[in-house]
């Protein structure tokens, strides 16, 4: 189930790097929502039917280097819904995938790595490369 609090909703320590909430990035063409059980803060992201929407988060990156982007979602139908990741507007995986997990409150990770830039802005973006994409729950940076 959900967590509560206030502490939920922020960002989090976790092995090896931080988790960033999807339900507090930038949205464009999505929703935050909570029908589907099991997600990790105060809610989750939830794309609307439109190409090119997104969500986006503001990360600090102390020292340029790779790093591993993880995105915690679900996908409840059957074929995959990649999705397009860029790092300060660079394309960085075209189709990341988000394969299906069976159904919308299993919950999955999908990962690569990233040279990410220094700064304490770097933007990471992931936008639906057709009508839709999976449900985000989180990005962990490590």
């Amino acid at each position: 189930m959900p967590s509560s609090g206030a502490a939920a909703a922020m960002i989090r320590a976790v092995t090896g790097g931080t988790a960033y909430p999807a339900e507090r990035a930038t949205l464009s063409g999505a929703v935050i929502d909570t029908r589907h059980p099991d997600y990790t803060g105060t809610g989750y992201v939830d794309f609307t039917e439109n190409t090119g929407a997104f969500v986006q988060w503001t990360v600090p990156v102390p020292a340029a280097g790779t790093r591993t982007l993880t995105f915690r979602y679900a996908n409840g139908v059957t074929t995959g819904r990649p999705l397009a990741v860029t790092v300060n507007g660079t394309t960085v995986n075209a189709a990341l995938p988000f394969n299906p997990t069976g159904s919308w409150h299993t919950w999955a990770t999908t990962s690569f790595a990233a040279a990410l830039p220094a700064g304490s802005q770097v933007l990471v973006r992931a936008t639906t490369t057709g009508a839709n994409g999976a449900n985000i729950d989180s990005l962990t940076v490590t």
